[in-house]
Formats: C-alpha cells, sequence, structure tokens
C-alpha cells in the first residue's frame, strides 16, 4: 500500500491535473443542468371522463360513474377512488399507490373502460382515459385593450401566437382564457330522419369517429335539436361534409348546422380592466431559464404585430421567481464558503488553508457531476443540501491536512508525512463517511411523491460526501507534497496558539475530572438530553417553508346557479373593498370561472359559473403574504 501511494505522490502533479479536469465535468454540469423552484414531483393521478348528453346528475351517477366504480377496485396498483357526477358528463378520479407503474395501470385502466363501455347507455361518449400531468404554468400574460376595444379582433392573432408555442420544445400546452368559446348547433329534421331511417345516435357515433378528443355539451329539452362543442373547435366545413346512414346521407341533407355563441367560460380582470389570459405551461424535466427565454422571444415578437392600443402585461414569470431564488442561495452558499475559509486559516498554515479551500470547491463541482443521472436538479432543496454538505465535509480535509502538519512538525520527512498523515486518520474519515451516507440513503428509498420531493437532499450529501473523502485521502497530501514547505509552524493558524493552550488545558484540566465521575459526568449529559428533546413541544413543525412571495390568491365560492356574469359583480365587490382596505396592496387579478391556471400554486377542483379566484399583488416590503392572509382573511 505505502509503495502505491508513494508513486501516487511522486506524480502529484499529474493527479492534480486530473481532478482539475474532472472538475471541469462539473462546471459543465452546472452550467447545462436543469433549474426550477422546487424538485419535479411526479403525479399519479388518473381521470377517466365520460360525456352524456342530455342526461341529468343522477343517470350519470348511476349509470356511468356506478358502473365503472364497480370494477375499477380490482386494478392492482390503485390506493384511492374519487368521483364527481354531473349533468351530462362522469369524472372518476384514480390516485395511484406508492411504487405502482403508472403505464402498466393505465393500460389496465384502458383495457377494463374497454370492456364496462358496453355496459354504458348507448349515447353515451366513449370514457377517455388520461393521466394528469405535472406540467406547471411556465409563464402567464394578459392582453388588453386600452380603450375597451380591440380585443376581438385579436383573437386570431392570439391563437396563431398559441399554435408557435405550443409546438416549441419545452412546452407542454397553452391555455387562452376570457374568449367566448363557439358551439356548433345542430338542429336535426325528425322527418328527414324518419325517410332515411337515421337516428341521433348514428349521427353522435360518426361525429365521435371524425373527432378526437370529443367533449359533449347539454342537450336540450326539444328532441329536434343535438348540441354538441369540441375542445378544438373545427370549422364548419368539417361538419357539412359528415355523411351518415348506409346511404352516406349527407348530415346536412338532414340538420341546419350553425355556429352559436357558447356560455361564457372565463372572464379575466386585470387592474379594473377586462382582457385575455395566455399561460404557457412547462413540459416535465425541462430547464426553466432556457426554456422562458425561447418562449418570451417567441411572444415578443407576435406582440410587436398587434395593434398599439394592446397591452401586455406578465403577471407570473417562473424564471425570474427561479433567478431570485437562486440569486439568494448561491449568496449563502458563497457566505458559507467565505465562512469555511476564514475559519479554516485560524487554525491551519496558509498552505493548508488553500489546500483544503482549493479542495471544497472541487468537492462541490465533481459532486455535481452524478447528478443528472439520478434524475437531480438544482432547485432549492439541492442547493440548500449543498449548503447543509459544505459544514460536514469540510472536516475531511482538515482532519488529513491536520495530521500530515503533525507528522511534518514531528520531524517525518515529506513523503512520509504525506504518508503517515493520512494512514492515521483515513480509517476515521471513511467510517465517518459511510455513518453519513447510511443515515440518508433511507431517504432516497422514500416512494411517492414525498420520494421525489426529497430525494434532492440525500443525493447531494452522498455525493459530496464520497468525493470529499475521496479528496481528503488522495488530493490533499499530492498539493501538500506538491507545493512542499521547509518549515512547519509549531502552532499554525492565526489563532493557532490560542487553540493549543485551551486544547491542553482542556486535556489536562477538564478530561481527567470527567473520567474520574463517569456517573455524574453521565447524568449531567442525560438530563440536559432529555430537557432539549422536550423543546420540541415548543418547536413549529412545518412540512416546509412558507414562501416568501408577492402574491396571495383569494378563492371565491359561490351557491351553485348563479350567471358567470353575477359572479364577476360580486367578486368585483371584493377588489373594491380589498384595494380601499390593503394599504401594500398593488394590484389585483380576477380571473371568474376556472380561476387561475395553478398560477401561484393555486387552482380549483370544482369550477363553473359561481367560482371565482383573484391573485393579490402585494409590497412584501410592507407586509408579508402570510400577515395579509392572517390580517385579511
Amino acid at each position: 500500500m505505502k509503495d502505491i501511494f508513494e508513486i501516487l505522490m511522486k506524480r502529484s502533479l499529474f493527479l492534480v491535473i486530473l481532478v482539475l479536469t474532472i472538475a471541469l465535468t462539473g462546471v459543465y454540469t452546472f452550467l447545462t443542468i436543469e433549474n426550477r423552484e422546487i424538485p419535479e414531483v411526479e403525479v399519479n393521478i388518473i381521470n377517466i371522463t365520460t360525456p352524456w348528453p342530455g342526461a341529468d346528475r343522477a343517470d350519470v351517477e348511476t349509470s356511468i360513474t356506478n358502473v365503472i366504480e364497480s370494477d375499477i377496485f380490482g386494478i392492482e396498483g390503485i390506493e384511492n377512488v374519487s368521483s364527481v357526477s354531473q349533468d351530462d358528463i362522469s369524472v372518476v378520479t384514480l390516485e395511484l399507490s406508492d411504487g405502482a407503474e403508472p403505464d402498466q395501470v393505465e393500460n389496465d385502466i384502458n383495457n377494463l373502460v374497454s370492456q364496462v363501455s358496453g355496459n354504458l347507455p348507448e349515447n353515451a361518449a366513449q370514457p377517455q382515459v388520461d393521466s394528469v400531468s405535472n406540467a406547471f404554468p411556465l409563464l402567464s400574460y394578459i392582453f388588453q385593450s386600452e380603450n375597451g376595444e380591440g380585443l376581438e379582433d385579436l383573437k386570431s392573432q392570439v391563437d396563431d401566437l398559441a399554435l408557435d408555442v405550443t409546438q416549441m420544445e419545452g412546452v407542454n400546452n397553452v391555455t387562452v382564457q376570457g374568449y367566448d368559446d363557439q358551439t356548433v348547433n345542430i338542429n336535426l329534421d325528425r322527418e328527414t330522419l324518419e325517410d332515411n331511417q337515421i337516428t341521433p345516435d348514428q349521427i353522435i357515433q360518426e361525429i365521435d369517429q371524425s373527432f378526437n378528443p370529443v367533449v359533449l355539451g347539454t342537450q336540450e329539452e326539444d328532441t329536434e335539436s343535438i348540441r354538441l362543442s369540441f375542445q378544438d373547435t373545427a370549422p364548419l366545413e368539417t361538419f357539412e361534409n359528415i355523411r351518415v346512414g348506409d346511404d352516406d346521407t349527407p348530415l346536412t341533407n338532414i340538420a341546419e348546422i350553425e355556429l352559436v355563441p357558447e356560455e361564457r367560460e372565463d372572464i379575466i380582470e386585470h387592474m379594473g380592466e377586462e382582457g385575455v389570459a395566455f399561460t404557457v405551461f412547462l413540459s416535465p424535466g425541462e430547464d426553466v431559464p432556457s426554456t422562458s427565454e425561447n418562449i418570451e422571444a417567441v411572444v415578443e415578437q407576435h406582440t410587436d404585430q398587434f395593434a398599439d392600443n394592446i397591452e401586455v402585461s406578465v403577471i407570473s414569470s417562473e424564471r425570474e421567481n427561479v433567478e431570485d431564488i437562486f440569486t439568494g442561495l448561491y449568496v449563502s452558499l458563497l457566505i458559507a464558503l467565505v465562512a469555511v475559509i476564514i475559519g479554516t486559516s485560524l487554525g491551519l498554515s496558509f498552505i493548508g488553508s488553500a489546500a483544503v479551500m482549493i479542495t471544497v470547491v472541487l468537492i462541490i463541482l465533481i459532486g455535481l457531476i452524478p447528478l443528472p443521472w439520478l434524475g437531480v436538479d438544482l432547485n432549492q432543496i439541492s442547493v440548500i443540501g449543498l449548503i447543509i454538505a459544505l459544514g460536514i465535509l469540510v472536516d475531511d480535509s482538515i482532519v488529513v491536512n491536520d495530521n500530515i502538519e503533525r507528522r511534518l512538525v514531528a520531524g517525518d520527512s515529506r513523503l512520509d508525512a504525506m504518508y503517515n498523515g493520512v494512514r492515521e486518520v483515513a480509517p476515521s474519515v471513511i467510517a465517518s463517511t459511510i455513518a453519513i451516507v447510511l443515515a440518508f440513503s433511507p431517504l432516497l428509498f422514500l416512494s411517492g411523491a414525498n420520494g421525489d420531493f426529497i430525494s434532492a437532499l440525500p443525493s447531494i450529501l452522498i455525493t459530496t460526501m464520497i468525493v470529499s473523502t475521496v479528496l481528503a485521502i488522495f488530493l490533499v497530501p499530492a498539493i501538500r507534497y506538491l507545493v512542499g514547505t521547509k518549515k512547519v509552524p509549531q502552532d499554525a493558524g492565526i489563532f493557532g496558539k490560542t487553540f493549543t493552550k485551551v486544547s491542553n488545558w482542556y486535556a489536562d484540566k477538564l478530561i481527567p475530572k470527567f473520567i474520574k465521575r463517569p456517573v455524574i459526568t453521565f447524568s449531567i449529559v442525560l438530563v440536559i438530553a432529555l430537557l432539549s428533546l422536550g423543546l420540541f413541544r415548543f418547536t413549529p413543525f412545518e412540512f416546509f417553508p412558507e414562501a416568501d412571495r408577492s402574491e396571495v390568491t383569494v378563492d371565491i365560492i359561490y351557491d351553485n346557479g348563479q350567471t358567470i356574469e353575477e359572479t364577476h359583480d360580486r367578486a368585483n365587490e371584493i377588489v373594491d373593498y380589498l384595494n380601499d382596505t390593503v394599504d401594500n396592496l398593488e394590484g389585483a387579478t380576477l380571473f371568474t370561472g376556472e380561476g387561475l391556471p395553478n398560477l401561484f400554486g393555486a387552482s380549483l377542483d370544482q369550477t363553473g359559473s359561481h367560482t371565482a379566484q383573484l391573485a393579490l399583488f402585494i409590497d412584501k416590503e410592507q407586509m408579508s403574504a402570510s400577515e395579509v392572509i392572517e390580517t385579511y382573511e
């Protein structure tokens, strides 16, 4: 073993260059790894949506929801089942258990749905099985007209913008809220239907085959009129080309087809004026800053072509949030690094302190390299993990360097000092690293959303600690051997003499007294430990500290049955009250109907004409978000 160590020391320059080269890979990893605010969590939720036009809630519950739920519990990997039955539609929500394979479970659900479809009402649409995406909003814009006119004329340009952005790499989807949708109204001629022996169900099936996906709306009481709405409204000519029945009768021969305005689903109001909301959702696994910059460039190209009276406002930018958060975290990391450098210089020689400082920086860079293969990106948790690791990993380098200096002071030759200095402390350094790795490893095996969320912390701690041990054993002695010193001070460091006096006093005066009275010493330590444990009762507990944001969201839910216009007017009364009452309120955006598209972590589960959400923009320097909520809720 000593021969191998001597060979490495005699090639110290090569060893240092090799480590520096590997560290360049860490620099590349740092520059290219995905950045986001919080760790990406896989959402294991699947929805089964079954439209049934014209059916009331009770019939939907009995004939669709109960039929699907009765068989769904036989599928392995499903932990919880919930459902919502409304007029015209049934939604069954399945929550997958931890450790379940989402693709396999979804495949089993599709097979089950195919089997039970024959037991559903004839005029019910084919159930749609969809996994809930964990895509989150990346950018959200509000388009407004200065004079209140021109937004309708802007619709085609907004549609073109949505199409271009949707096709960009890293974009999951785009939502546009505030425009009125249109419904295809098909007025059937009963006599012509009878003459051609065609039923309304045949027409529905033919349309169902022509368009996918299909969301069917309400059916009018008059049986001669069936109203169908689509997620993506097709040109009217497409419907006119549909042929039905054995004789391929054109739909236009048996019905009158027209586009009619649909009931409004959203009313968007920003700073007191109506507008249109344009929100872009990021695909899973994509980098926030780079994707956002690309999208912003495309949006700017389109908005430059808008009319002069159109105002564009950004109400949410995940890139800005990430940059603000990482600026603070990197400053904290830099402060911690400077503290380590200052701390080591107090008790180590200049060369020893420099060796430790260089090693710590290289540990952080090299420790980043495995993260992409571990499925970890740079986020609040992983950067905090780096800050925590910094206080632990520095110990290895300090211990090895300090023992090398002790051997040099004792009179060992340079090569012997390197070997003996490492040999004497290596078992302890390796044992402490193994203990830390084993302590944090169980967190890597947590399943489900909790495991996805917390895995960044143990990953970064384990990788940096392993690298720390390797570099402490090989790089620190290589640097000390390469630099060399003619004379090593007896008491190194700025406060070396002071530290020596304190340590000698502790060893000569206190330790003997503790050893002579082991029972008393142990009892005192035990009492202090038990009293400290009792402080848990007075320690606040939070799964994750609240974010210090400049936005506060308000959920507004009225009794069902009122129109969206009534809801909007009543919600505006709340806006007016808050504008008059909240001193640090800088503005407000009101989303009536479907509510906020998951902006600021807020959304509504069951939306309709009776629901709304309000985003308040506050000056958090005057009053924090939590104080605003506590004061005005």
